[in-house]
């Protein structure tokens, strides 16, 4: 099923009400139905270094939140009787 950039805007956590966007070392506002999705921004210009900066720090965010997981994953699975009902 395809949705719409208004569908989305109102439904997804991704959406940003209003973002400002620094695209190729200019400050513009994008407005797209009020909303919107920062990645998508790459698809169609060149990243500005804020931008980049902000994503990979979003990026390395991401791995250490899946590397806690993974940890605590290892430590149920190694410690499988403390889990178990009594």
């Amino acid at each position: 099923m395809t949705r719409t950039i208004p569908e989305l805007a109102t439904t997804s956590p991704d959406f940003l009400a209003t973002a400002t966007a620094e695209l190729s070392g200019t400050s513009e506002k994008l407005n797209i139905c009020h909303r919107v999705y920062l990645y998508s921004v790459l698809a169609y210009e060149e990243a500005s270094a804020k931008l980049r900066t902000r994503m990979a720090e979003k990026s390395r965010q991401n791995l250490v939140s899946r590397q806690k997981i993974r940890g605590i994953i290892k430590f149920m699975s190694e410690n499988r009787d403390l889990f178990r009902p009594p």
